[in-house]
């Protein structure tokens, strides 16, 4: 199965995932990798540009708001995964109760990611 193919997106979606592929990965390195990649064309923006960035305002605009809402687009898809599979894992009754205690843990950090998103979309 493909890392994006269009079930791993919906598996995600819906909280299919295990806690760890839904946090670490999908939450976590997910939104460092596209961190990387904003940090990266700005490096190269500044290259370009002759070692200085003359005029940062043309490169929020073009590039920056680009990354930013891809950021935003990930976020809330890695936000609402990790939620139903923290939702899922504390509501079986068939794991122990550290499995539990995980699943509301992951809930609260879902909550806690959500509210600083949309706390620099309000900034933004």
């Amino acid at each position: 199965m493909s890392l994006w193919s269009p079930s791993y997106l919906l598996e995600h979606w819906r909280g299919e995932h295990g806690l760890l592929r839904s946090c670490l990965f999908n939450g976590l390195i997910l939104n460092f990798l596209i961190l990387g990649g904003e940090i990266g064309i700005l490096a190269l923006y500044v290259v370009m540009s002759g070692g200085q960035l003359q005029q940062p305002q043309e490169y929020y605009h073009s590039v920056g708001l680009t990354w930013e809402a891809v950021w935003v687009c990930v976020g809330i898809w890695a936000c609402v995964g990790i939620f139903r599979c923290g939702v899922r894992h504390a509501r079986d009754r068939t794991n122990t109760n550290i499995h539990r205690v995980k699943g509301v843990m992951a809930i609260a950090w879902s909550g806690a990611v959500a509210i600083e998103t949309v706390l620099l979309l309000y900034m933004w």
